[in-house]
């Protein structure tokens, strides 16, 4: 009798024994290499993002004199990302690469964070 364990290895039964197979099966799972492996310019350029929000709103917050959050994004809509991902690809499309006037960063990849934000946030709706 076959069956896999619940990280996805094959294994034949046999009576009491277990002996585990050479495959492993992927089907039905996330490839993170398709992502890891094929974007790495533009995951990148994501942390580069998420580092300049977390510096950026750390120095607002303790300006404020209020404790800083690395999450905090969450409590924003999914539509206040959606709105800023079209900002920056309206710079993009008007021929803006990399936002000179606030982070220095490329306007594709905050755009990607604002999408992945409203995502997560869609997702945990």
């Amino acid at each position: 009798m076959q069956r896999h364990d619940p990280c996805g290895y094959l294994y034949t039964t046999a009576g009491a024994s277990v002996t585990p197979e050479i495959t492993k099966q992927k089907s039905g799972k996330p490839e993170w290499g398709r992502i890891l492996q094929h974007l790495p310019n533009a995951l990148l350029a994501m942390i580069a993002v998420r580092k300049y929000g977390n510096d950026k709103y750390a120095a607002i917050a303790e300006k404020a004199g209020v404790p800083f959050d690395s999450e905090s994004w969450r409590t924003n809509s999914a539509q206040d990302y959606l709105e800023s991902a079209q900002r920056h690809m309206t710079a993009l499309f008007r021929g803006e690469r990399i936002n000179a006037e606030d982070s220095g960063v490329h306007h594709a990849a905050q755009a990607m964070v604002d999408l992945a934000f409203f995502m997560e946030i869609e997702h945990a709706a």
